[in-house]
């Protein structure tokens, strides 16, 4: 859903930028087959350009263009804001992250919905997510009533011209074939169809065949329906009119000039014209010869103005740059795909950590004995001193009071500092108070390991409120991630819990005199 949204995002961008710049440099030209293709090309490359893989040229983190910031704010929506105090003891405040560290006094630790109100941003992250995503939710379900209303009034008038085409008899006139109706009404083409009324049959036909054979051979009607499709699915863009009437304009100026090249008077057929500068347009993907007064004038203007030889044809050329910054600006940055697609956070998991930019997700195609696997790995040169996390955020309420054994299979390659999973148990009241925690830093992963089953135990008490866990990685490198799990254990096993038993309160007050 948010991907199609930015993909109708960036190709009307893009078609906006580049039907301005033809307007700008080549509206006004007499070049009308160039003019044309030109409007084709700029329509359906504004629509392949959000998905033509393009590298990442010089990027650090996935983050370092401003375009990219719609793809990543996912990341910067799942975190919270908390203060926390890495490996190496200094601290540091920062955004969207998990506390997977903590120090020795527990201070600074946040759940993941609670953030610090000193920052001056809403306190509850989580519900901003679910607004962002409700949000998108009603602006994906607009956009479908849409295209459901547009996709409904293209089948009808599919509809009705294949009826009238199966129905009515028909007349075969130099190689096309005729459709004669009563009432008032101006002559239309569909490919080699020709529908006109009986009194243009009478007085006209000649003029009015030749004009519809040249719109049928330029192969015009695929134009108008490619339009439509566009009209379809960017039904929201109000540049897509005018474009569409401007398209209208070089085919009739094609069709113009090709009847009046088969020896046309051209007095009768500009009287021909102007007759039928009036009468109802039956289908927007048809060639009509009925215009706008403005319209007609503007053929009549072209049909008398001296012909030269325009020497503008290269300004096409000018949108070719246009169209490689719009490339490297708009084009998709995903991985090729026999590779995992960046950021590919699998559902119910979120990147957070002190440096989250620094880290990417990836959903690998490859099993392990079955299982997925997701791989967390840096990018760029990220500071040895922040780390990234792979986690989730979840009640504790089925595991109260029980003993809890959280297990995974990780793998790593080129570790510069440490890499592990973490479990934390937070206080259902104090919500800055850890119950207990393990983050293996005590037993870290390092370098360069195969697969590696690896556990935390932790005690989930009665006064437990939540449970937040991952797999974090400080500094350089790479780590693999496969079945992670949760099972309950009996008391025999024994907790790997990091956090210090608090020493029992005296009775009463002591050493009132400072004797001691």
């Amino acid at each position: 859903m948010k991907e199609w949204l930015i993909y109708l995002l960036f190709a009307n961008i893009c078609f906006a930028i580049l039907y301005l710049c033809y307007r700008l440099l080549m509206r006004k030209q007499e070049n009308f087959a160039l003019n044309r293709w030109t409007m084709i090309s700029i329509l359906c490359v504004s629509m392949l350009i959000p998905l033509i893989p393009m590298p990442k040229w010089g990027e650090t983190g996935e983050q370092s263009r401003w375009f990219l910031a719609l793809r990543e704010r996912p990341i910067e929506a799942r975190g919270a804001v908390s203060e926390v105090k890495s490996v190496s003891g200094e601290e540091s405040t920062a955004e969207q992250t998990f506390v997977a560290q903590m120090s020795e006094k527990q201070t600074g630790i946040k759940p993941l919905t609670e953030s610090v109100q000193n920052t001056g941003q809403p306190a509850n992250s989580m519900q901003r997510l679910e607004n962002r995503i409700s949000v998108l939710q009603v602006l994906f379900w607009l956009y479908i009533v849409g295209v459901v209303l547009c996709l409904g009034r293209f089948l009808f008038g599919l509809y009705e011209i294949g009826y009238l085409l199966r129905l009515s008899p028909k007349k075969r006139v130099d190689g096309m074939r005729i459709i004669v109706l009563r009432g008032q009404f101006s002559p239309y083409s569909l490919g080699r169809y020709v529908v006109l009324s009986e009194e243009d049959y009478r007085d006209d036909l000649h003029e009015i065949v030749l004009h519809e054979k040249a719109h049928c051979r330029q192969g015009h009607i695929y134009d108008l329906v490619l339009v439509s499709i566009a009209e379809i699915l960017f039904w929201f863009n109000p540049l897509l009119k005018p474009f569409r009437r401007e398209l209208s304009e070089l085919h009739e100026y094609q069709a113009d000039q090709q009847v009046l090249a088969q020896g046309v008077d051209a007095a009768d057929y500009q009287m021909l014209i102007i007759k039928k500068s009036v009468g109802m347009q039956k289908f927007r993907w048809a060639t009509h010869l009925r215009n706008t007064y403005c319209q007609t004038r503007k053929r009549i203007v072209m049909m008398n103005r001296e012909k030269t030889r325009s020497r503008k044809r290269w300004y096409a050329l000018f949108l070719v740059p246009v169209v490689a910054v719009l490339l490297m600006s708009f084009g998709n940055r995903s991985e090729a795909p026999s590779q995992a697609a960046a950021n590919e956070v699998p559902e119910g998991w979120v990147v957070a950590g002190t440096a989250p930019q620094d880290y990417q997700v990836s959903v690998l195609p490859e099993k392990r004995e079955g299982n997925n696997v997701v791989l967390l790995e840096s990018v760029a040169n990220p500071d040895p001193s922040k780390f990234g996390t792979l986690s989730q955020y979840c009640s504790a309420d089925q595991y109260l009071g029980k003993r809890v054994r959280m297990t995974g299979y990780l793998k790593s390659e080129n570790v510069k500092n440490w890499a592990g999973m973490w479990f934390r148990v937070d206080d259902s009241k104090q919500k800055d108070l850890s119950l207990s925690f393990d983050n293996m830093s005590d037993r870290p992963i390092k370098n360069t390991t195969d697969w590696k089953k690896y556990e935390i135990v932790l005690d989930v008490p009665q006064e437990a409120g939540a449970m937040v866990f991952g797999v974090l990685l400080e500094g350089s490198g790479k780590v693999w991630i496969s079945d992670i799990s949760f099972e309950v254990v009996d008391q025999s096993v024994p907790t790997t819990n990091m956090v210090k038993e608090r020493a029992p309160l005296p009775q009463g007050p002591v050493n009132l005199d400072f004797a001691e």
